[in-house]
């Protein structure tokens, strides 16, 4: 299983998350492809995400505003787990894939801070990124040594828990590349997929 629809719908806008004082990583070659913007936690709407999640557990997620403004390529990202909660998803569609080759040929995908690359982000935000969570080196695949396997196209409102640790990758309706934003909440965690849905099914959330 590489991902899971969660039961409700959860009704966010741009205004949750876009908050240009408060942006904290670009991504994928520094073009602004991908933003993150740190959450306002005190807001009442994101409480609801939080129960979704046994108390016990919370200190373990972390809760971010993301845009994307292109198609992304097959590559895994630099958390076990996301839960995304869409806002406004353009039609495109998270392809997973499987391995085609033992050896697939690897090319490092750098976050970058305000333009400038960095490997850790722990030691930039300490107080977003816990000492205690592990963080995964992102990576971008070849097309050639990868086979299709399942995917989803999300509905605006949707939410999805997805498995990071395997390749995926953003394609938009046509399959080209398009200058349009997709918005969503997006809560991660180092933990595994398997163990997120055991949580998630322990507060009825899938």
């Amino acid at each position: 299983m590489n991902f899971i629809k969660l039961k409700d719908q959860f009704f966010f806008t741009k205004d949750d998350i876009q908050n240009q004082n408060k942006l904290m990583t670009i991504g994928y070659g520094g073009d602004q492809t991908v933003k993150s913007f740190q959450i306002d936690t005190s807001n009442p709407k994101i409480q609801k995400i939080y129960n979704l999640i046994p108390e016990h557990a919370r200190e373990f997620f972390t809760i971010s505003g993301i845009t994307v403004s292109e198609h992304l390529p097959p590559h895994t990202d630099d958390v076990s787990t996301s839960i995304m909660f869409y806002i406004n998803t353009n039609g495109y569609k998270i392809q997973f894939y499987k391995m085609a080759t033992d050896t697939p040929e690897l090319q490092y995908c750098p976050k970058k801070l305000n333009g400038q690359a960095i490997t850790d982000l722990k030691s930039y935000k300490p107080e977003i990124y816990k000492t205690n969570v592990k963080s995964y080196t992102p990576d971008i695949y070849r097309a050639e040594d990868l086979i299709e396997d399942s995917y989803f196209i999300a509905n605006n409102n949707d939410a999805y828990c997805i498995d990071g640790t395997k390749p995926h990758s953003l394609i938009s309706p046509d399959g080209q590349a398009m200058p349009t934003v997709r918005s969503f909440i997006c809560v991660t965690t180092p933990m595994q997929f398997q163990h997120v849905v055991t949580l998630l099914q322990q507060t009825n959330s899938i």
